[in-house]
């Protein structure tokens, strides 16, 4: 249980947290008042955004959230953008590894070389990636009857199977869909 604070220690910390809400309600008014008076796509308003997003890593589909877009506007128009952003954190954070990694100060090392890492292993390529084991896996499968035997089944049985297959993969796909459904200024 966290200790409970007392006196001008909690009235600092009501203080600081109340700005930070205001400061966080602020960029969003700011972020709004700028994506309303920007125009058409492409616009160097919303692809400096995208950079500064793809930077801090924030999905594409959190940044149009952000931006009030949808993922296809990003993706078309701004997909240089976000990549750029990501390259450039990715640059930054490479340099200050090699800054941590040649220091002699053993706690700066211990402390920030595992973050700089693990921003390296996701946005950094391939030759950032830890190295793997080869993992070898049997396929069990092989000796076991099929799912389900349809040799057996007539051709109009067989086609219902197939129209509730399609329908199943159809209602997954939208599903999984759904979450990059937001249309320019609205959400459907």
């Amino acid at each position: 249980m966290a200790p409970e604070i007392q006196g001008a220690e909690r009235e600092a910390l009501s203080v600081w947290f109340k700005d930070q809400l205001n400061t966080v309600q602020r960029d969003y008014e700011d972020r709004i008042k700028v994506l309303r008076t920007v125009g058409e796509h492409p616009s160097p308003v919303f692809a400096d955004m995208v950079r500064n997003f793809g930077a801090t890593g924030l999905s594409k589909a959190a940044t149009a959230r952000m931006m009030n877009v949808s993922v296809t506007t990003i993706t078309t128009h701004y997909a240089s953008d976000y990549e750029l952003g990501q390259a450039q954190m990715v640059n930054l954070v490479g340099k200050n590894y090699v800054r941590i990694g040649l220091s002699q100060d053993p706690f700066m090392v211990a402390t920030t070389a595992k973050v700089a890492g693990t921003i390296l292993e996701k946005f950094g390529g391939q030759d950032w990636k830890p190295a793997t084991k080869r993992l070898e896996v049997e396929d069990t499968t092989k000796n076991q009857p099929p799912l389900m035997d349809t040799s057996n089944m007539s051709a109009a049985d067989r086609q219902i199977i197939r129209e509730v297959l399609e329908r199943q993969l159809l209602a997954q796909q939208q599903q999984a869909a759904d979450g990059d459904d937001i249309v320019d200024g609205d959400r459907e």
